[in-house]
């Protein structure tokens, strides 16, 4: 329900409600049509794609970590839940992302190529949303983008209802680092390490 994204109107705030939905079906169903409609992999690789993104999205992936989300508002969760929710809501596009790229590149989803690199990305993703709790509230609406203060707001359970803010932001930089040594032993994966660095000192 933010009103403000990237500092602009929310789809539902600008179009309504009913359009923002229409949108969101939209485009999680392109999604799906541009997968089947690559050539430039093979038709199994196209087949593993559309499973890990329907996984990744689904019931029990994005769609049902926002459910717990939801769910959770008013409630006091365990950080066990907490971070079960946000390794769904977060982390479940942020490591398919990172499963597709294999697959793109002629890896097997159980090749230990794949599994490193979704072990990665689910780990960023996690620290990406410790971070996240923290901007919303340390940070301002016109450097983040969006308006700050909406988890107390929601009466959300968030990564500082466990810890202050040097506690969250330490145990974002001990996720970053044990999500970059999954790739300790991959040439080439300097852009995603710096990449890692970059979401937890990242402003908005």
């Amino acid at each position: 329900d933010d009103e403000m994204r990237r500092g602009r109107p929310t789809c539902h705030v600008a179009f309504g409600e009913d359009i923002a939905l229409l949108a969101g079906d939209g485009l999680l169903t392109r999604a799906f049509g541009v997968l089947a409609s690559n050539r430039a992999v093979s038709a199994e690789a196209v087949r593993d794609a559309v499973a890990a993104l329907s996984a990744a999205a689904g019931s029990f992936g994005m769609i049902g970590g926002q459910v717990m989300d939801l769910a959770g508002e008013g409630k006091t969760l365990t950080l066990a839940q907490l971070e079960k929710l946000h390794r769904h809501k977060t982390g479940a596009l942020i490591a398919v992302s990172a499963e597709l790229g294999c697959i793109a590149a002629g890896l097997s989803r159980e090749d230990p190529r794949t599994c490193a690199a979704c072990a990665f990305a689910q780990g960023i993703g996690l620290a990406f949303q410790v971070v996240d709790d923290v901007l919303d509230v340390t940070s301002d609406v016109s450097v983040l983008g969006k308006n700050t203060g909406s988890d107390e707001r929601c009466e959300k359970t968030t990564f500082l209802s466990y810890y202050d803010v040097e506690g969250a932001l330490a145990v974002a930089r001990q996720t970053t680092e044990d999500a970059k040594s999954r790739l300790a032993d991959v040439t080439g994966s300097e852009f995603l390490c710096a990449l890692a660095d970059y979401l937890i000192t990242r402003k908005n």
